[in-house]
């Protein structure tokens, strides 16, 4: 079972030992509070520089009212576990989100609303990335390359992707985070990675 996978990823102590470091829950959406249908977003969070970007809004829930497709997860929680596994999972955290990979930098996890049914929650999600504008989703003004539509992505979730384009040093997510937080602070790069 997939959610298997996940779960016992989740277990792992060198999991629980960075989660805790890296994600910010205070909605407990790791520890009890993410059996939900709803819309969540991702936020970076730099807490010595005062700074919040929401980098991703998405949305979950299962098949019990029969308004949602067999491929979504089945609750908040279920859905964070698979972002959070693959952005922490491998040494591809920069590449996935556009972070520096250093304890600067956390991902805090809220929900914005409880939706049970999927086309009123697909509206929501939609008036939300509106609204936040979260980094990865941010791709009204054309800068940013997308995933292609064949891996299924449609409407204003439509994600910018994480490779490189070809001529340029760094993948398109980075770039655009780059550029989001050149806005806040009005530095082009992002701060040094600390060495130990």
């Amino acid at each position: 079972m997939a959610q298997e996978y996940y779960e016992t990823w989740f277990r792992m102590p060198s999991t629980k030992e960075k989660l805790a470091r890296r994600v910010l829950d205070p909605d407990g959406l790791l520890s009890g509070n993410g059996y939900v249908r709803g819309v969540y977003v991702f936020w970076a969070v730099n807490q010595s520089l005062q700074i919040e970007i929401p980098i991703y809004i998405g949305q979950a829930g299962d098949t019990q009212t029969g308004t949602a497709p067999s491929y979504v997860a089945s609750d908040v929680y279920e859905r964070l576990l698979q972002h959070l596994k693959r952005w922490f999972g491998g040494s591809y955290y920069t590449y996935w989100t556009g972070l520096e990979d250093n304890d600067d930098w956390k991902i805090k996890i809220r929900l914005l609303c409880e939706e049970d049914n999927h086309s009123e929650r697909l509206k929501k999600e939609s008036e939300y990335i509106s609204q936040l504008r979260p980094v990865h989703q941010d791709t009204l003004n054309g800068k940013y390359d997308l995933y292609p539509t064949r891996f299924g992505y449609k409407r204003n979730d439509l994600a910018i992707h994480p490779w490189t384009r070809q001529g340029e040093d760094e993948g398109q997510r980075a770039l655009a985070f780059k550029t989001r937080l050149g806005e806040i602070t009005g530095k082009e790069q992002l701060p040094e990675k600390k060495t130990n």
